[in-house]
């Protein structure tokens, strides 16, 4: 949590707590459409920490309407165990 405070006060001049990161980290939702294994994965409700965050650590970039590949590539979350 220090370092990501320390990343994003050097980065992006932002003072934030420790409960603004994990906040950010725990609570992105995504909207997820159609049948399994064709998916589409919207993210919704994506904190500006945890855009910023990915940001710093050059994550690929949260796109709608991302298929689960993609998702899974930009997030490392796997939501295929939930479809199954």
């Amino acid at each position: 949590m220090r370092y990501a405070q320390y990343l994003l006060q050097e980065a992006k001049e932002k003072s934030v707590s420790a409960t603004t990161i994990m906040a950010a980290i725990h609570n992105p939702l995504v909207l997820v459409q159609g049948e399994y294994p064709a998916n589409v994965v919207t993210p919704t409700m994506v904190p500006q920490t945890y855009l910023d965050l990915a940001e710093i650590l050059k994550l690929p970039t949260l796109k709608t309407n991302m298929t689960m590949t993609k998702f899974r590539a930009s997030t490392k979350l796997d939501l295929t165990v939930n479809l199954k």
